[in-house]
């Protein structure tokens, strides 16, 4: 899972509840087949994207599926092509991602300061 800063930062809830979901995410990443990574702030090569996307792959690429969430509908990709966009871009915003230790401090300092 690749999540950006900002996303780590803003609350939908009461700070009780907030911390309850970063505290979630900290025991996730302990789980074996869970990766968390974060893009901090700090980094300048990231020119952002403004939508959740979830790459479902396995061992039938043909069968690869990628789902967008946007304000008003979900939208589903399985053209090959589109998936190649998507497999480039979340290989380009991976290469700039904290790693998964650091992610994980950064994950846990952002929970102790609420």
């Amino acid at each position: 899972m690749i999540i950006h800063e900002a996303g780590l930062r803003m609350r939908y809830g009461s700070r009780k509840i907030t911390r309850s979901q970063l505290e979630f995410l900290l025991d996730a990443c302990t789980w074996p087949t869970v990766t968390v990574r974060v893009v901090p702030f700090e980094i300048d090569e990231f020119i952002g994207y403004a939508q959740s996307m979830l790459y479902a792959g396995g061992p039938v690429p043909q069968l690869d599926t990628v789902q967008i969430d946007n304000a008003y509908s979900v939208d589903f990709l399985d053209a090959e092509s589109q998936l190649a966009q998507c497999r480039t871009l979340i290989d380009s915003i991976a290469r700039i991602t904290l790693g998964p230790g650091e992610s994980r401090k950064l994950i846990h300092t952002l929970s102790q300061e609420l």
